[in-house]
């Protein structure tokens, strides 16, 4: 039996904070929340999302951290938003691709109706 029956939140941790919630509202479309002292609170649908500022610049190559992965209805739709952002993706399978926020975060996005496993 787990103690802990949930997650609470995610925090991804970001060196530009506004480049961070720029992408998180503004390319994938989470509706920001609070946004105070380094920290941004976005709506990931079941999950809060929370920014926080650090000084720390992540690797942009190599298995560095954790990775986000994230599920959409709309795929060809944040296929187009990455594209005009001109954010670097690739798409690794079908319905399933990577890409990586600002602060070099690595991201998968996968179509919604995709296997639960990437």
């Amino acid at each position: 039996m787990l103690a802990v029956d949930s997650l609470a939140e995610v925090v991804v941790f970001v060196h530009d904070m506004a480049a961070g919630v720029r992408f998180y509202r503004d390319v994938l479309g989470m509706p920001l929340g609070l946004n105070y002292f380094g920290h941004a609170h976005l709506d990931g649908g079941n999950m809060p999302l929370v920014l926080r500022y650090t000084w720390h610049r992540c690797p942009q190559n190599g298995p560095f951290g954790g990775q986000l992965v994230l599920r959409t209805d709309d795929y060809e739709g944040v296929t187009q938003r990455l594209t005009a952002a001109n954010v670097n993706w690739q798409e690794k399978s079908l319905g399933l691709l990577v890409c990586r926020d600002p602060s070099g975060n690595r991201l998968l996005i996968r179509r919604k109706d995709r296997g639960k496993e990437p």
